[in-house]
């Protein structure tokens, strides 16, 4: 193409692709992020974090990737934030204060010691700050002393966590807590994946007929829905 020719309908598809590429780039975690100058993001992320845990304080570091800041709370935590959009116009804020909080406990160090010491592995992956998690690495389930003994593994992490919670509470005033970790294990030499939760949201149901936190049982339904 000759310089100062004009192609019809080239101005407008290259439009539309930086548009598209904009939107793109705020998509992260299945909403789109929250756009505008740091400073409005940074109010908007210290007021939803106030509202959640209204007994502790915060502030921005001034550190940011993209739409990501990190905030540091008055106990010292420091953690990646940012605002998603919701519907009508609403935005949530995502954190990861509760998780950072634990490590700086020793939570995962301590979890990852009791699985070392029971001959299991562990995969703690952060992809892009947007989608993080541990996962247990339970090997084969074939008989009934491995998923015992696996069922184990995930009370461990529960009771640790126990420990820490009134901590946690008390500081933050957010009683309204959502904790869970993803597993990996083997049936008849095939891998399959579940989810473990270690605490549950006041907002959010489990529609089984055993509670969240029976382990045992909640590994045994995973088999089942594998042999059906």
């Amino acid at each position: 193409m000759k310089r100062g020719h004009f192609i019809p309908g080239t101005l407008p598809a290259v439009i539309l692709a930086v548009i598209l590429a904009v939107l793109l780039q705020g998509c992260r975690g299945g909403g789109l992020v929250f756009k505008g100058t740091h400073e409005s993001q940074d109010a908007t992320l210290l007021q939803k974090l106030s509202e959640k845990y209204p007994e502790m304080d915060f502030r921005c570091t001034g550190r940011t990737e993209g739409a990501v800041h990190d905030i540091e709370a008055g106990d010292g935590t420091i953690f990646p934030a940012w605002t998603a959009a919701k519907s009508k116009g609403e935005f949530q804020v995502l954190e990861y204060y509760l998780e950072e909080w634990l490590a700086a406990q020793g939570y995962y160090d301590s979890l990852v010691e009791y699985l070392e010491e029971q001959g299991y592995s562990f995969e703690y992956r952060d992809y892009n700050h947007y989608d993080r998690h541990f996962e247990f690495r339970l090997g084969p389930l074939d008989s009934g002393e491995e998923l015992e003994n696996a069922a184990k593994a995930i009370s461990f992490a529960k009771e640790e966590f126990d420990g820490l919670r009134r901590d946690f509470e008390y500081s933050t005033g957010q009683s309204d807590i959502m904790l869970y970790f993803h597993g990996s294990f083997t049936i008849d030499g095939e891998e399959h994946f579940g989810m473990f939760h270690i605490s549950m949201g006041e907002n959010e149901t489990w529609n089984l007929d055993y509670p969240f936190d029976d382990y045992e049982a909640c590994l045994r339904d995973c088999i089942e829905k594998i042999g059906k």
